[in-house]
């Protein structure tokens, strides 16, 4: 049975392409036995993430996902897609986005999504560390969001020790995706 993923409403299903079980946007069971995203077949969707580092943008989703960047940006205004905003820089982490793209199919969620997004990096950050992972390329966005406290980090002497757990830590607490409600 093709199943449409269900984020907010009418998002995706207004967007999916006619393919196999789609017919006008609407899954229609014993049609395929795939799951589509935007009319794609998921493994097609899956395969393009390759192509991407663990901070994507809102383009980049917009993009893989076969919508408008403005649809992804209102899903993050709105808090119903993983990410967090460090000044004024939407931060989407795309393991998350896989996870809830598979919860949201009723999908099992993909190993690469549970990896650890940091796991390249030393225990100790350094500014150039957060610019390669944020993918930032003024040094001086880093040091204004360390001295403003939105990167966890303590100034010792002449640096910044930033300790890679506690990031990590903090990306996960200022998450602003919200539970659905419930009916």
């Amino acid at each position: 049975m093709a199943r449409l993923i269900s984020v907010p409403e009418g998002a995706l299903s207004g967007r999916a392409a006619p393919g196999p079980g789609v017919h006008r946007g609407i899954a229609h069971p014993g049609l395929a036995t795939q799951v589509t995203v935007a009319g794609y077949p998921r493994r097609m969707v899956d395969a393009q993430w390759d192509e991407y580092p663990a901070v994507v943008t809102p383009a980049e989703v917009a993009e893989v996902l076969g919508m408008r960047v403005g649809t992804v940006r209102a899903w993050l205004r709105a808090g119903t897609m993983p990410a967090r905003r460090l000044g004024g820089t939407w931060i989407i982490l795309k393991h998350e986005v896989i996870a809830w793209v598979a919860q949201s199919a009723g999908e099992s969620v993909p190993q690469e999504a549970l990896s650890d997004p940091m796991a390249d990096y030393p225990e100790f950050l350094t500014y150039r560390d957060l610019m390669r992972f944020f993918r930032i390329n003024y040094k001086g966005t880093v040091y204004i969001w360390l001295e403003q406290g939105a990167i966890p980090a303590t100034y010792v002497g002449s640096r910044w020790v930033i300790h890679k757990w506690r990031l990590l830590q903090h990306l996960e607490e200022t998450n602003v995706l919200r539970d659905a409600p419930s009916d």
